[in-house]
């Protein structure tokens, strides 16, 4: 189970090694654009071996595009900073009664999937901030053929990757890895993603709009989606899916435990782990410790998982009344190894995940200190992984 570390506490990190792996997903984070910029919504295919697969668009987003709709990380969805590179797409997966149409996004692998192989497929996908819904269903759907309508309608087809338990997507804050193990038939050759479900078969929730945006929401599930991939399971060894909210690791820990008494015992380790939770927030309050630290995965910056639950305890103590004045610093860092705008990045997720829990974004103070402060001068990974951080400080 995830620990709270302070600054004082040393911790040993374990750490892996993989071996040379391959992603069938040719483009699968957008980045390969050439020479070409998109400059307008709707232009998926500037990026090589995207497209839209029916005649409604999907979107292609830049860092720094000069056209504010589709800039990153500010465009005229919301905010967000891409999961890796440069660019992510963008479609819609649902509007209310239909009003516009869906879009989806479609790419062929570098090479057929071979009969009875198993297979990790994966990619992220944040809910944009301006959506006034979020929606299960998001999936995607392996063929042989490339799908295709010179319409507008759904494609009806059945997701074979869809996320664990089938939940609303309905991170805004955070990417949220949708992923599963797919045993090939053979012969596979194209991705499209997107909600392939009938209105009345999804699930729709709505969702409030986060603090400090004053745009009107759209009566749409618009979703920003990065990082596609599919992998041989023979070469990850391991296809981690959930990995925001931990379900995998949990679900194994409730079949290994077979009696009363076991059941019991992951009981009270839930409960205790809550108290330390509520005293790391409390000690922080009260500057009993000098930072909360969050531990990034190096050259990564979507949030860590389970970072919410050492947040939220802070978040709520600083809505209270007489807290009104409580300011948060979220000070980034990055390992010397680590390219230098990862520490903007770490520390604009955090900052966005404050704010949409209802702290006004004039109330958290961003220091990106880069590589200025390590922990750890070292070069193993384990001095890497402890200088992939950001520390949160309450300012009184």
């Amino acid at each position: 189970m995830k620990k709270i570390q302070f600054i004082a506490v040393c911790v040993v990190f374990s750490t892996f090694s993989i071996k040379a792996q391959t992603n069938l997903v040719m483009n699968g984070s957008f980045e390969d654009i050439g020479k070409k910029k998109p400059k307008e919504l709707g232009q998926i295919e500037v990026t090589h071996n995207w497209k839209s697969p029916t005649l409604a668009k999907a979107d292609l987003y830049m860092t720094g595009n000069k056209n504010p709709d589709i800039s990153i990380p500010a465009n005229t969805l919301g905010e967000e900073s891409p999961a890796s590179g440069q660019l992510y797409a963008g479609i819609r997966a649902f509007s209310y009664k239909s009003k516009d149409p869906r879009s989806y996004l479609q790419a062929r692998l570098s090479t057929p999937l071979e009969a009875g192989k198993k297979y990790c497929i994966k990619f992220s996908a944040s809910l944009s901030d301006l959506s006034k819904y979020a929606i299960n269903n998001l999936g995607a759907y392996l063929s042989s053929d490339p799908v295709s309508a010179e319409n507008t309608d759904i494609l009806k087809f059945k997701a074979q990757v869809i996320k664990k338990e089938n939940p609303a997507i309905d991170k805004l804050a955070m990417w949220e890895d949708i992923c599963a193990v797919f045993k090939a038939s053979g012969g596979e050759e194209y991705i499209t993603i997107g909600n392939f479900s009938e209105d009345a078969q999804t699930l729709q929730t709505k969702v409030k709009r986060p603090v400090g945006f004053n745009k009107p929401q759209i009566a749409q599930a618009y979703y920003y989606i990065d990082d596609v991939s599919v992998y041989s399971l023979e070469e990850v060894g391991t296809c981690l899916c959930g990995k925001l909210i931990g379900l995998e690791k949990a679900e194994t820990i409730e079949r290994n435990f077979q009696s009363d008494t076991s059941k019991k015992a992951m009981q009270d380790e839930l409960e205790r782990e809550k108290r330390e939770k509520a005293a790391a927030a409390a000690a922080l309050a009260n500057k009993n410790a000098s930072a909360l630290i969050l531990d990034f995965d190096v050259n990564k910056f979507a949030m860590p998982a389970g970072a919410e639950f050492d947040i939220d305890p802070i978040v709520e103590d600083m809505k209270k009344k007489e807290n009104a004045s409580v300011k948060i610093e979220v000070i980034s860092h990055i390992d010397k190894s680590e390219p230098e705008p990862l520490s903007d990045k770490r520390a604009s997720v955090v900052q966005k995940y404050i704010q949409s829990k209802g702290i006004a974004k004039e109330r958290i103070i961003i220091k990106s200190m880069k590589a200025a402060q390590p922990i750890d001068t070292g070069t193993s990974d384990e001095a890497k992984q402890k200088n992939a951080r950001v520390e949160l400080k309450l300012i009184k």
